[in-house]
């Protein structure tokens, strides 16, 4: 009676772990990694550049050029800079494939634009194109904000 119930419990094990394979399977093939967000678009997927043509009334904005390279549309969810020294707006944001759209960096006005400028700032973007993704960029905004 003992090996039955071993048996049966080795047969319940033998399945469990097989649906928790297919599970892990299904949300790599799904999300492009298991916890969807540890993919980094790479720049010949998606880059961003300065607008040296944008102005602003304003002065602290900065228009940033987002490309997206590939051959399926891209949803930029949101971003998050490096410091709370500005944020980025305009989002979400529809690129589709193959094309490019605009963001806003709005810096802060009490940041010393000058001292900030020997850094180039990092951004985060959230991108959602099947799961979400993440892609980043150093772009020198405070320096382009000094020169102006």
């Amino acid at each position: 009676m003992m090996r039955k119930e071993f048996l049966w419990f080795l047969r319940v094990l033998a399945i469990a772990g097989l649906v928790c394979f297919v599970v892990i399977i299904q949300i790599y093939l799904f999300c492009g990694s298991l916890v969807g967000l540890d993919r980094l678009m790479t720049p010949q997927e998606v880059s961003f550049k300065i607008d040296k043509n944008f102005s602003s009334p304003e002065g602290n904005t900065v228009q940033i050029i987002v490309s997206n390279k590939t051959a399926k549309p891209i949803s930029l969810m949101g971003g998050k800079t490096d410091c709370k020294c500005g944020a980025v707006e305009k989002f979400p944001l529809s690129i589709p494939a193959f094309s490019d759209a605009m963001v806003l960096f709005l810096a802060s006005e009490d940041v010393d634009w000058n001292e900030r400028a020997k850094q180039k700032q990092k951004i985060v973007f959230f991108i959602d194109s099947g799961g979400t993704q993440r892609a980043a960029a150093e772009l020198p905004l405070f320096e382009f904000l000094a020169r102006r």
